[in-house]
Parts: structure tokens; C-alpha cells; sequence
């Protein structure tokens, strides 16, 4: 089929890859401009832009893709379908009405559960046993369209965001991939989802990763491990007048022990702990402000912490 695909992130990369291992004709992949990123604030390209030029593939990057200069373009194109993973706007139905057969997403979560943004970093946080990956027809409404086909994974007690992604990226273009193919052969059976399941993931800002103590300690680990790689997690330690940020990458569970939550209850060897409310949480990799990423024990050979310290003060 001939395709337009639509993506930005590292997670469309598989989906894309696929698609042309399939034998379909990818017309052109359509991505986000190129940002601003790092501390230099330098042009980046989405990985999409880098890994189309090198499969040969024209790459558009609009800023909008409703205005009229684009829906000409597609409509001068007239796709068969048009495909979209991790694109990250909205696509407008004026721009869908010129493929053949309009356009289907792939979702990485059990849609309807978690619509929106941040479904694997919301599905960790909330402390989900199971996720997977949705490929729907693509609606104006947020993740809304009928479903063609959905796959379930268990989410693994190691998982973060970061290892979740990469695993449903890979497992979703497999499942993105037999739809088209179902769609081409005319045997696709698209189902609606039941609105009344539906829960939201929105976009996720800095703020988002800052501890809150007063939560219980599975609440904790899950939102550290949810919100890797981005926004990541962070608390603030404060001493002689002096507010220190720390970045914390890496948490564990641990029994409860005796303390205000937010106290340091063990910093010594490998061991560093902190209280929270009906347990505690062990941290295993943090990074001090303008330093690198250390596990705990390195971490404490060159950063003093002492127990009954408090954190996110």
C-alpha cells in the first residue's frame, strides 16, 4: 500500500522499519520540526527525520497540518492510508479525507485506559500489572477511534519508562504491521472502544517529578520509575541555608522504618534510605545537581548525607 507515515519519537522507529521490511510504499514520513535541545539549545532532529533520510524516504516536517499548503500537498499525494506512531499532535480529519482509507495510530497503552500523552509513564505511576499496544482508527478525538487490533504485556517489577517503551515499540510495530496487512486484504474488523473506561494520560511537565514523601513508598518507586526518562524525578535537600537539588533515578521498596516521611534513615556502604509513609524507599541511582548519575554507594563516598536528614523539605 502506498503510505504516509507520521511520527517524531524513538518509538515510531520500529512501526517505520516495519513498514518498509512489509514491502509497502512509504511515500513520505512526515515528522515534527527540528527543536531546540541540550544545554546549547541546538537544532535537534527527530529520530524519525534521521532514520527516514537513511531508508530513503522524503521527509516533510510542517509546523501545522492543517493548513491549506498541507492538505494540497497529501492531496496531491493521494495515500492509500495514512500511518502515524508517536507523531505527537493531533491530525486534523480534513487532512485524513485524502488517503483511501483514512489513517490509524498506534497507541502504546489498553485503550481506552490511559488517552493521551504519557500512557506508559501514567500506566507505571498508577501501579498497572498489564499494559500493551492499540492500533485505532485515527478520529479527531484524543485516541478515540475504533480499534483494529491490541495486544496485552505484562509490566515487569524491573520495568521503567524507558525499558516499557522500548519493549512496546518493538511488539507494537509487529501489531501495527498485521493491521495494515488486514486493512489491505479487506479483513480488518475495526471494534468502538467503551467511553466509559476511558482514563486520561496528560502531558507530562518538570514539576511532575517532584517527590512527595508523604506518599506511600510503592507510590513513590512507581512514579520514579514512570516518569524515566523524562521528566524524571527530583527532591531537595537542605542544609546551613543551602537548598540542594538531587535527581533521583533508580528506587526500591523497602520495610518501614522509624521516621518523619522525607527522613534519612540509612546512608552508609551501598545503603541509602529514606522514610515514607507505611514504608520506606531505598535509592539506587541519583545524581547531585551539576554532577553525573551514580549508583547509591558511589554516590555516598562523595556526597554527605547523614541519617535524620530531611528530604523535599
Amino acid at each position: 500500500m502506498k503510505i504516509v507515515f507520521l511520527g517524531t519519537a524513538d518509538f515510531a522507529l520500529p512501526s517505520l522499519e516495519g513498514l518498509v521490511a512489509a514491502g509497502h510504499q512509504v511515500a513520505e514520513a512526515v515528522t515534527q520540526p527540528d527543536r531546540p535541545s541540550g544545554r546549547g539549545r541546538r537544532l535537534g532532529e527527530p529520530p524519525v527525520k534521521r532514520r527516514a533520510g537513511e531508508l530513503g524516504i522524503p521527509v516533510r516536517q510542517p509546523e501545522s497540518l492543517s493548513s491549506a499548503a498541507e492538505i494540497a500537498h497529501i492531496a496531491a499525494l493521494a495515500p492509500d492510508l495514512v500511518v502515524s506512531a508517536a507523531y505527537g499532535r493531533l491530525i486534523p480529519s480534513s487532512y485524513l479525507a485524502s488517503a483511501v482509507r483514512g489513517g490509524i495510530n498506534l497507541h502504546p497503552s489498553l485503550l481506552p485506559r490511559w488517552r493521551g500523552a504519557a500512557p506508559i509513564a501514567w500506566a507505571l505511576i498508577a501501579g498497572d500489572r498489564e499494559t500493551g499496544v492499540t492500533v485505532h482508527r485515527l478520529v479527531e478525538r484524543l485516541d478515540a477511534g475504533e480499534i483494529f487490533a491490541q495486544e496485552r504485556f505484562p509490566i515487569e517489577e524491573g520495568d521503567d519508562g524507558l525499558s516499557l517503551a522500548l519493549r512496546l515499540a518493538r511488539a507494537g510495530a509487529r501489531v501495527l504491521c498485521s493491521a495494515v496487512s488486514g486493512i489491505e486484504a479487506g479483513r480488518a474488523a475495526p471494534y468502538p472502544q467503551d467511553d466509559s473506561r476511558a482514563t486520561l494520560a496528560p502531558k507530562l511537565a518538570k514539576e511532575d517529578g517532584r517527590i512527595d514523601w508523604r506518599k506511600s513508598a510503592e507510590e513513590i518507586h512507581n512514579r520514579v520509575r514512570g516518569l524515566i526518562p523524562w521528566p524524571g524525578s527530583f527532591t531537595h535537600l537542605e542544609r546551613a541555608g543551602e537548598r540542594r537539588l538531587l535527581k533521583v533515578h533508580a528506587t526500591r521498596v523497602v520495610p518501614a522504618g522509624s521516621g518523619e516521611p522525607g527522613t534519612v534513615l540509612a546512608a552508609s556502604g551501598e545503603d541509602l534510605v529514606v522514610a515514607a509513609v507505611g514504608g520506606a524507599v531505598r535509592i539506587l541511582r541519583l545524581q547531585a545537581e551539576g554532577g553525573k548519575a551514580l549508583a547509591a554507594g558511589e554516590f555516598l563516598r562523595g556526597f554527605r548525607l547523614e541519617p535524620g536528614e530531611r528530604l523535599g523539605i
